[in-house]
């Protein structure tokens, strides 16, 4: 494997005109050398794709459309089989990454070859783009460490941020895809499964923005989250 491997930013797209430009620029804006960024737009009814579309022609960028909505576990899907790198990072239409977030998790997982993903602490990010770091997570590592994260997954109800990791193809491709039968709790499973085979690297920086507004799909879906849950 190369000392720089590829590595695919995937940014799914649903109604996010307001910040999805932000979220390219964070995803070109990141210190890794080897990226290839996949836009797909998940059938948005708003002016998500102009937004988008100043940045567009650069190489680095392809851009896919959805016929019709089909939903973020498809679209995460859709987006790793276009991929082409042996790493895998899916980047929320209306989030930010630290410019080293992508190097820092490529690093460690090359430092661990056995672990199947990495993973950092997160800050919030305003509508306004005011940032401070998050200190009521579930995360209940100290320091940055490579161990098994299923009885963490299990116990403290899915601490990992899904928009803050960078997963090694290979290991999704040997636990299988995203559940697309899942509304909202289709990370914590894809973590689960990856956590029977694999131990995982937790980086304690805060290196992933998180963006609280009054649209966040995350929110929108609580309730149904807590019921896959159990």
């Amino acid at each position: 494997m190369s000392q720089t491997p590829l590595t695919s930013i995937i940014i799914p797209v649903y109604n996010q005109a307001e910040f999805v430009l932000c979220a390219l620029k964070s995803a070109l804006s990141q210190t890794w050398p080897n990226i290839e960024i996949i836009v797909i737009d998940d059938a948005s009814t708003d002016n998500s794709v102009q937004a988008v579309s100043p940045l567009l022609a650069n190489r680095l960028v392809s851009f896919h459309r959805n016929k019709t909505n089909r939903d973020c576990a498809y679209t995460f899907n859709r987006g790793i089989e276009l991929a082409e790198g042996d790493f895998v990072a899916i980047l929320a239409a209306d989030d930010t990454w630290e410019p080293t977030f992508i190097e820092r998790c490529v690093r460690k997982l090359q430092q661990h070859p056995e672990a199947a993903f990495s993973y950092t602490r997160v800050n919030l990010l305003s509508a306004r783009g005011d940032k401070k770091p998050r200190l009521a997570d579930r995360i209940k590592h100290k320091s940055t460490c490579c161990c098994n994260e299923y009885c963490n997954i299990v116990r403290w109800l899915n601490p990992i941020p899904h928009h803050a990791t960078v997963v090694r193809k290979s290991c999704i491709e040997c636990v299988g895809p995203y559940n697309e039968e899942l509304i909202t709790t289709h990370d914590w499973d894809l973590w689960l499964r990856l956590s029977t085979l694999y131990p995982a690297v937790f980086i304690n920086e805060h290196l992933s923005n998180y963006r609280v507004h009054g649209s966040n799909i995350s929110k929108q879906r609580s309730r149904v989250g807590a019921k896959e849950k159990y």
